[in-house]
């Protein structure tokens, strides 16, 4: 795994649990969850002091335009992007080694 723990959620609401409890260098956010949509999730993440910090790259396996403009909307630092373009987020520092969500 190569230093890195990675912490998965099966919705939005437990995703937002393991992100309070476990503070991530990284969210990965699939924006088609369910109980709580990936939209959601990022809101409440930029929203708490305590959690804003962290950079969420929203996914889906759906490419829409507007899925990405409101990514950016929600203050996501990036969207639908390959995992070989992690290295590109700012602070990337942070990132190795990584807690990620």
């Amino acid at each position: 795994s190569m230093g890195h723990d990675v912490l998965h959620a099966y919705n939005g609401q437990q995703g937002l649990e393991l992100a309070d409890i476990h503070q991530p260098d990284l969210v990965l956010l699939d924006i088609r969850l369910p109980i709580r949509n990936g939209w959601e999730v990022a809101s409440v993440l930029k929203s708490d002091v305590q959690l804003q910090h962290i950079p969420i790259v929203a996914v889906t396996v759906e490419v829409d335009i507007r899925d990405i403009e409101r990514a950016m909307q929600a203050r996501c630092e990036a969207a639908n992007v390959s995992i070989t373009t992690l290295a590109n987020l700012p602070n990337n520092d942070r990132l190795s080694p990584c807690r990620c969500l």
